[in-house]
């Protein structure tokens, strides 16, 4: 007797809702559900043209944000557009004032879960580009 097993093969491709909903099985049937764990995803973005800011978040709780902040002193704190979930968060800066001709030893220190601590190497006033990238959940 031949096996046809594979000729009746019938593949369904399932929310996991309704992979969850059968209660009886095909045996002949392949279910497919999307795995939602394998891949992160944006769920959620911002952005203010008029200030600069931005964010994004993706699935896996991961969020990336910046924005641009003016400066008059050797250091600013800049609050946060979201609070990251601890103190493992990372950033950079950047100082865009185009009248200084030299670098500045610029640094991005996190201070809380909801500042930073911007070092922009000069007294002077200048605009800083900033982001910051970790965990939010």
């Amino acid at each position: 007797m031949q096996d046809t097993t594979l000729n009746q093969l019938v593949i369904h491709k399932l929310t996991q809702a309704q992979y969850e909903g059968i209660t009886t099985p095909d045996p002949h049937a392949l279910y497919l559900t999307p795995d939602e764990t394998a891949c992160a995803y944006i769920t959620q973005t911002f952005t203010d043209a008029y200030t600069g800011s931005w964010y994004r978040i993706w699935s896996d709780g991961w969020c990336e944000q910046g924005g641009k902040i003016d400066t008059a002193a050797t250091s600013a704190t800049l609050t946060l557009l979201q609070a990251y979930k601890d103190m493992n968060y990372s950033g950079s800066v950047d100082n865009q004032t185009s009248a200084y001709t030299y670098t500045y030893n610029l640094s991005f220190r996190p201070s809380t879960t909801t500042t930073a601590t911007l070092l922009t190497g000069t007294a002077d006033a200048s605009t800083c580009i900033w982001t910051a990238q970790g965990y939010i959940r």
